[in-house]
């Protein structure tokens, strides 16, 4: 007897699917046989499905249920006839990997603190979330204000199943670039969903220029938020960066100096002299994971810094504040800079997960927020009246 090659349908799978094959039995004597399906989950025979008095010329069908496989299992069947004295060739599929289910979201509510919607009332956001794998699930959720998102940049460093983790959810795209030797650890970062190791030698993720990163106005904000933990206490670790001093190409550069545990800020109006602040010595801890932020209001010349929710005062200022930012085609990078020599230089060395970019110097609270991984609140004090909020 004979029996065609089988294949595993469909060809993509999942924890919910459940898979089916086929084959034809054939037999010259037109004796009736029995077909044998035996099913193998990472290599060893889990199910068999026997078909007893098939006749020649019947396609014979058998299927295996979601029950016994879970995700990233390989499955394959093999199939072989008897017709009473001979057995045919032992024919076999191709392996399938069972892929993972994207996690669901339903039941989206945005409501305040009551019904008033009144400008002292806190916006929150509430939501359903399910998996059929039972993984863990990681809420993304990106806020609008007056149909434009707050975040420039919204990258969590997750993976979103096809990629690694340089994903933006801003909605400008902002996608960035790895380079270097740049490792993306799937189980790293603060909240365990995968973040960027980086080696302090040429490391960095890439940006390129994208208009919606430049704050070019003399009435401009922005915040950059990111969870780090440096490695070592040596040199300079650049967390996020515009910023080419040997062409003159200084917007802005934010960095923590481990010799010393400082935070620090640098801005430029005119591309290469810059407005340096830092925060006091001992803060910045090496192996710990710290939330830090930054907050520039150029139209008031100030810069604010957070760790951990607290806000530090700025000191050792050098140079004078600014009435405009840098308009520079110098690309935005996250982990490094390029200084006077024209090589790389602040590499950060440690973890980064989780940079944010804001449209808005935020307040105290929503900074609090932040830290407290409070992503489905906006405070109150980011409010005003004839606000119109949504989430996505």
């Amino acid at each position: 007897p004979s029996v065609t090659q089988p294949t595993i349908t469909p060809t993509t799978a999942y924890t919910n699917t459940t898979l089916t094959t086929n084959t034809t039995y054939t037999d010259g004597d037109s004796d009736a046989g029995t077909v044998y399906f035996l099913w193998y989950r990472n290599g060893t025979n889990i199910y068999n499905q026997t078909n007893t008095s098939v006749a020649t010329g019947t396609e014979v069908i058998a299927t295996l249920d979601s029950a016994n496989f879970s995700k990233d299992d390989t499955i394959n069947v093999s199939v072989y006839a008897n017709d009473g004295g001979d057995s045919s060739t032992v024919w076999s599929t191709n392996t399938l990997t069972i892929q993972n289910l994207v996690p669901e979201i339903s039941n989206t509510v945005l409501n305040a603190t009551n019904v008033n919607n009144n400008t002292n009332q806190n916006l929150t956001l509430s939501w359903t979330a399910s998996d059929t794998d039972s993984d863990s699930v990681k809420n993304i959720t990106n806020w609008y204000l007056n149909g434009t998102s707050i975040t420039v940049l919204n990258m969590p460093f997750e993976n979103n199943g096809s990629d690694t983790g340089t994903n933006d959810y801003s909605g400008f795209e902002n996608n960035g670039t790895e380079q270097g030797n740049i490792v993306w650890n799937s189980t790293g970062g603060y909240g365990g969903f995968g973040a960027y190791e980086f080696d302090g030698v040429d490391d960095l993720i890439n940006l390129g220029d994208p208009s919606s990163l430049e704050f070019t106005t003399s009435t401009s904000q922005m915040t950059i938020s990111a969870w780090v933990k440096p490695k070592d206490t040596v040199g300079l670790d650049g967390i996020f960066s515009k910023y080419d001093s040997q062409n003159n190409e200084i917007e802005h550069l934010f960095f923590v100096d481990s010799s010393n545990g400082e935070l620090n800020f640098w801005v430029s109006d005119d591309g290469s002299s810059t407005w340096q602040t830092s925060t006091a010595n001992g803060l910045i801890s090496t192996n710990v994971w710290q939330h830090v932020v930054v907050t520039l209001d150029v139209g008031t010349d100030t810069i604010k810094y957070y760790i951990d929710g607290v806000n530090y005062a700025s000191q050792n200022d050098v140079g004078s504040g600014i009435t405009d930012m840098s308009d520079l085609t110098e690309p935005t990078r996250i982990g490094a800079a390029i200084c006077s020599d024209g090589n790389l230089c602040v590499q950060f060395n440690g973890t980064i997960d989780q940079v944010k970019i804001f449209n808005r110097s935020l307040t105290p609270e929503q900074i609090l927020n932040l830290y407290n991984n409070r992503t489905d609140l906006i405070s109150s004090n980011e409010t005003s009246v004839d606000d119109v909020w949504h989430t996505e």
